[in-house]
Parts: structure tokens; sequence; C-alpha cells
């Protein structure tokens, strides 16, 4: 009964087991930051602008815009790996975090 139990629950775990990737597409800008963003973004790890600093964001539009931003970030930065380490995440899903991480921080975008 034992094994049974176990052979049982092994095959469930795959089933339950999900992951961040396999959530609906697309995934919102907020979903985005809360799950992998805010590691760096939420404590300003390695330089990275903390969400609610809306100078340090601020400065960062005004240098060159929201488009530079996710260029700069699909790419990657400093410490911060290419679409902050999200393999998967698209262009406009980077964009909507991005975008949802500036007006946390009280930045006008004009969207």
């Amino acid at each position: 009964m034992k094994r049974l139990s176990l052979l049982v629950l092994a095959a469930a775990l795959p089933c339950a087991a999900t992951s961040f990737a396999d959530a609906p597409r697309p995934r919102s800008g907020e979903q985005i930051v809360q799950y992998q963003c805010v590691l760096c973004h939420g404590q300003g790890v390695s330089g990275a602008p903390r969400i609610g600093d809306g100078k340090a964001w601020g400065t960062r539009v005004h240098q060159g815009g929201v488009e530079r931003l996710v260029s700069s970030a699909s790419r990657g930065r400093g410490a911060m790996p290419p679409s902050g380490g999200l393999a998967d995440l698209s262009e406009p899903e980077l964009r909507s975090a991005i975008v949802y991480m500036l007006k946390r921080s009280g930045v006008d975008t004009n969207d």
C-alpha cells in the first residue's frame, strides 16, 4: 500500500508543479514585477532602481524614455541579465513590467 501511495504521489507531482512560464500569456506587468523584478528592484540590489524611488526612475526616463529602458533591460544592464532573467519574456511584457514599476514610483509615462 505504501508503494502504491508513493507511485500515485510521484505521478501527480508533474501535474501539480507549475512555473511562472506556464502562466497564461501575456502576463501583466504587475505579475512579472511581483514574480521576478522585485527580487532586485524591491531592495535596490546591485544599484537597481528601487520600486517607489521616483527620482531614480525619473532620471532614467528623462535620459531616453520608456523605449530606451525597454531596450536596455532587454539586453541586460550591469548585474541584470537580459530580460531580467526571464528568457521567455516578450518585449511587450517587459515593457509593461517597466511601465508598472515607473507608475508605482510616481513617474508619468504617458501610457
